[in-house]
């Protein structure tokens, strides 16, 4: 998938799939669940619905985990603003939230929508498409992501840039790697021609805010952004200087006032507040980001969810994968093969299948 190009690139373990695990994932291939670990994808909208695999086919329940929208498909993704891609024989379109087919199926890919557009591709070309399905921009670039803060990250040739919702190409394609819009800068990857390369901050008009300084950055989230410098990671704010230095070998995202760190290569997660002081002990084999007020996280065979004090308040020993809270208030559960979905008080609202 085009977004798949420039997202968040850390490395995520098979039991907390959507927390820090050690080592850092190849440049431009986010995390992917294996075919062992299969996530019910995100879920956003007005109608909050889940997806769910049935029989090998994709379909969606509500919150209480009645089924909404019957399996039928060959893999459905996120609802986002009411709309959500599904697949049957190869091809992609878009249904509402009662099952009614709003874009046919006629695309090779199709991602979710963002601030009114989705990107689609056929004919290894995307472009983005409304909620009508009116084309919106041509299909011209070689890799699309979606839209923040009213751009988003194209790619033409072997160069990424951003485009406005109006088509136009307001920074040239000019970066390795260009990451999405969050708080008013976005984290790129210079190319080897301009100067030394490496990871720097650029602003909506393509300005360089923070010099290419770091051999790793990640988005802002809460003021802070985790970037990596002489193979350590840390936290800089907006004028690119350090707040917490670089110590960690995984540094995640601050949610609820609290990230992620992981200690040394292969050791132990931690969290730790915007002044860098620990807040739980570095006891976690794997420990992700806060979601709905809670973070998956893993010590041992012990797999749930933690609260901001860090104590586990759900346990799935039986979970193989845990997933973020999504609005809605469900998170994703594998087990094996087979996915489900939970509530916050750990019940299943879907029992795990497949």
């Amino acid at each position: 998938m085009a977004i798949r190009l420039f997202s968040a690139l850390a490395l995520f373990g098979l039991v907390c799939l959507n927390a820090w695990q050690s080592g850092v994932q190849a440049e431009g291939t986010p995390p992917r669940p294996s075919s062992q670990q299969r996530r019910p994808p995100a879920t956003s909208g007005q109608r909050k619905l889940f997806p769910i695999s049935l029989d090998g086919k994709w379909g969606f329940i509500d919150s209480t985990g009645r089924v909404a929208i019957k399996p039928q498909y060959t893999s459905a993704s996120s609802f986002c603003e009411g709309l959500a891609p599904v697949q049957v024989n190869g091809k992609f379109g878009y249904i509402d939230t009662a099952g009614s087919t709003v874009i046919p199926l006629q695309f090779d890919r199709a991602e979710r929508f963002s601030e009114g557009l989705a990107a689609v591709s056929a004919a290894n070309k995307w472009g983005y498409v409304t909620s009508t399905g009116a084309e919106a921009i041509p299909m011209q670039f070689d890799g699309a992501g979606e839209f923040k803060e009213g751009l988003a990250a194209v790619r033409i040739g072997p160069g990424w840039g951003y485009v406005t919702r109006a088509g136009i190409l307001v920074v040239r394609p000019q970066f390795s790697t260009a990451r999405a819009f969050s708080e008013g800068l976005a984290a790129v990857e210079f190319a080897a021609g301009r100067g030394s390369g490496g990871w720097g901050y650029i602003d909506k008009t393509g300005r360089t805010v923070i010099p290419a300084n770091f051999s790793w950055a990640e988005p802002f989230s809460e003021g802070l952004a985790s970037a990596m410098a002489n193979n350590a990671r840390g936290y800089i704010d907006r004028s690119g200087s350090w707040v917490i230095q670089p110590m960690f070998y995984n540094a995640g995202e601050f949610s609820h006032g609290l990230a992620p760190v992981q200690i040394g290569s292969g050791g132990k997660f931690a969290y730790i507040d915007r002044q860098g002081n620990f807040v739980t002990k570095p006891e976690f084999d794997s420990a992700g980001a806060f979601r709905q007020g809670l973070a998956c996280a893993r010590i041992g065979p012990k797999n749930g969810y933690l609260n901001t004090r860090g104590v586990f308040v759900i346990a799935l020993p039986e979970a193989t994968g845990v997933w973020d809270f999504e609005e809605g208030g469900l998170a994703g559960i594998n087990v094996g093969e087979k996915a489900g979905w939970i509530d916050k008080t750990g019940k299943y609202v879907w029992k795990p299948s497949r």
